[in-house]
């Protein structure tokens, strides 16, 4: 197993993640696919904090994780990979990431989104990236927590 999980949350690294995610996919490493974490060495070390020691923690801009998407999909560590929306997945894949499937999980209210689908928040222009990823044979499910029933997202959802 290498990428256990991917996970759009805009909160990225918390406490449902480290407590739920990491322990119930038993991932030894967690890969935050940001640019602005990336550049950000103080995020990323609080980020270090929250997580169990023996986890290891990255953070890769966008274009370095689509660069080394064949080593991450190849590598022997259980890794959760996550995105904080939508968008961001979508330039990845662009860039030449290929994820098999995709969890959906922390999208909250924030200025520009509304409520989109049972407990998830979504602007119009990440709407759209989830139905083209969709289109593009990339599978996504709902589920917040692991224990929660996998709640299957199609291309025919309203917007």
């Amino acid at each position: 197993m290498s990428i256990a999980l991917i996970r759009v949350d805009d909160r990225l690294v918390h406490a449902q993640v480290v407590v739920g995610w990491i322990e119930y996919l038993q991932c030894n490493r967690v890969l935050v696919a940001d640019d602005g974490v990336a550049d950000d060495p103080d995020r990323v070390d609080l980020f270090r904090m929250v997580i169990p020691q023996e986890v290891q923690l990255d953070a890769l801009d966008i274009h370095s994780l689509a660069g080394d998407w064949a080593d991450l999909a190849a590598s022997p560590d259980p890794t959760l990979l996550l995105f904080a929306n939508p968008l961001t997945l979508a330039t990845a894949v662009d860039m030449g990431a290929r994820p098999a499937s995709v969890n959906l999980g922390g999208m909250h209210v924030a200025p520009g989104r509304r409520q989109w689908m049972h407990g998830l928040y979504a602007s119009d222009s990440e709407i759209a990236a989830v139905r083209r990823l969709i289109g593009l044979g990339i599978d996504f499910e709902i589920r917040l927590i692991p224990t929660a029933a996998r709640q299957e997202v199609d291309g025919d959802f309203e917007a």
